[in-house]
């Protein structure tokens, strides 16, 4: 399947570690995870960082990345890997767990705020449209990105139109 989190977040170390087990190759790393191995194996840590930069601001098609730091005092609770909630001014918001940027009213769908992105179904992994050489008629996925920072908030596989 698809894997359990933004793949861009995903240690590089852990990364090495799935190309000993044969569980991904050097370009499999580089494609799905931004993961610069070097010819020996070893994680070129500079360049996987550039990689995954670059990456997240093609996701956001050159909005430049914006950080911003959690005001003190605040009451926060994750809701999901890459969202929280929390309290500001007074209101119950969701916000990005990465840079803060808040997405919307607590109870509001934050997908429909974030930046969305269409991507072939074979994205997801080499198996789910084999039949269609990774190019199904029928489905795709949505991506869901931070339009502050680029993290990939949510992922969903959904019907094409017709």
């Amino acid at each position: 399947g698809g894997g359990y989190g933004d793949p861009l977040e995903r240690d590089p170390a852990l990364v090495r570690q799935d190309l000993v087990r044969c569980a991904v190759t050097v370009e499999g790393a580089f494609r799905h995870y931004g993961a610069v191995l070097r010819p020996d194996g070893s994680v070129d840590e500079e360049a996987t960082r550039r990689e995954r930069e670059g990456r997240r601001q093609k996701r956001l098609n050159g909005v430049s990345l914006a950080s911003k730091k959690a005001e003190a005092g605040q009451a926060v609770r994750q809701v999901a890997e890459y969202l929280e909630e929390a309290r500001i001014n007074g209101s119950q918001v969701l916000r990005c767990r990465a840079c803060h940027h808040v997405l919307c009213q607590a109870g509001e769908d934050p997908r429909k705020s974030a930046a969305r992105r269409e991507r072939p179904l074979a994205d997801a992994g080499p198996w789910l449209a084999l039949p269609w050489q990774g190019e199904s008629p029928h489905f795709m996925l949505v991506e869901s990105i931070c339009p502050s920072c680029g993290v990939l908030l949510d992922v969903e596989e959904t019907l094409r139109d017709s």
